[in-house]
């Protein structure tokens, strides 16, 4: 009579040991997951901010360049204008 009851209390907890571990694994498989995906993204911001830097450097210098020509440009007409 007794003996039914405890086979059936070791099953269930082997399989109480078994969804233990499967639910370990899967838990460690999510983690891992979610740390990759956020090192992932952490990179790529890293890229698009160094990027976007770069960008905004090339803009100033662009900028830049053309106050310069038309510095000269104005320049020149200044002094072609006093020549006449």
């Amino acid at each position: 009579m007794i003996a039914p009851l405890l086979d059936r209390i070791r099953e269930l907890e082997k399989s109480n040991r078994r969804w233990k571990a499967a639910t370990a694994v899967l838990a460690t498989v999510l983690c891992s997951m979610i740390s990759t995906g956020a090192v992932f993204f952490a990179i790529q911001r890293t890229h698009m901010r160094v990027e976007q830097e770069q960008a905004m450097r090339a803009r100033d210098e662009a900028q830049m360049q053309e106050a310069r020509a038309r510095a000269a440009a104005a320049l020149q007409a200044q002094q072609k204008a006093n020549k006449e």
